[in-house]
């Protein structure tokens, strides 16, 4: 295409899709992905189709693209479906071993802190190793929520739970990976298939086979780890036009990465937000989505919000 320039990480081209003759569309040569400030994002593979006249398949973008591949590309090998998928290696800052800052089991205050929000204390602090932050110090007052990848703890959040306008407090400097840089709960994931949701609560409430993204604000990093996990994705976020906007995003992102993605809304169901699901709600959720014959009961919720 004529009119290419390179602005960074952006070559910027003529779209195909627009009628564009100011070089409105621009190719990520880090993540291979397209997309028009005029007319917006578009499929890898669709950009390919357009430009080199290719069927719109994720095997052909490959081919197109493997003379430009550099160290940067994040495109994934995929593997046959009847294998199991591969490991995704934890690249440690540093050798040492990482500790958890808090160390005592949960206080009365944090047991029932969690019970106000329909969890049943004892189930989640031995699931999920929670600890308590203590009275005093930098994690005063905070439930200690360690992040295992790979067997490994590599980073950990603490959620206040009292009236602090810092709600959640990350390791920073002090963790082996960037708590941006990873899923959490991707050990309690045994499926080709996940539910993606943006916090800890809300991958609470759902149980194994999900994942949260500690946030709407999204890294390449946390999508090729999704990418090289999984081979179907169904991102349940908050019902606010921005999330939604971010989970669309992460979408378009993991199709051009040849993976499944959908896009899940809670239009259906009579909650706001999914770290309110009932009970009834969660089961019918996990079965829609990994089938009927999935064990879908939830022993860690009570029945409170039902």
């Amino acid at each position: 295409m004529s009119g290419e320039v390179r602005k960074g990480l952006w070559l910027e081209v003529r779209c195909p899709f627009c009628g564009d003759k100011h070089t409105k569309g621009a190719i990520n040569l880090k993540s291979n992905a397209f997309t028009c400030w005029k007319c917006g994002n578009h499929k890898t593979t669709e950009f390919i189709s357009a430009v080199c006249g290719v069927p719109d398949t994720f095997k052909d973008t490959v081919r197109i693209l493997q003379p430009y591949y550099t160290e940067l590309s994040v495109l994934p090998t995929r593997q046959p479906l009847d294998e199991e998928p591969r490991d995704v290696r934890v690249k440690l800052n540093d050798t040492r071993m990482l500790s958890l800052p808090g160390k005592s089991p949960l206080s009365p205050a944090m047991r029932a802190y969690l019970r106000g929000r329909g969890f049943k204390a004892k189930y989640m602090e031995k699931k999920y190793g929670l600890k308590d932050g203590g009275f005093a110090g930098e994690w005063a007052y905070r439930l200690m929520i360690p992040v295992y990848q790979n067997g490994k703890l590599v980073t950990w959040q603490g959620r206040h739970i009292g009236d602090n306008k810092i709600r959640y407090k990350a390791a920073s400097n002090k963790e082996a990976v960037n708590i941006k840089e990873t899923l959490y709960n991707i050990d309690n994931c045994h499926l080709k298939k996940v539910i993606a949701v943006e916090g800890v609560f809300d991958c609470w409430r759902i149980g194994d086979d999900c994942v949260a993204m500690f946030g709407i604000s999204l890294k390449d990093s946390q999508i090729k780890l999704l990418a090289e996990k999984f081979d179907e994705v169904y991102l349940l976020f908050d019902p606010e036009v921005e999330a939604q906007e971010r989970a669309r995003t992460c979408a378009r992102k993991l199709v051009n990465l040849g993976i499944k993605a959908h896009v899940l809304c809670m239009t259906d169901t009579d909650s706001e937000d999914p770290a309110e699901l009932s009970p009834t709600e969660v089961v019918q959720l996990k079965k829609e989505v990994f089938g009927e014959d999935y064990d879908a009961a939830t022993p860690w919720l009570t029945t409170a919000k039902e």
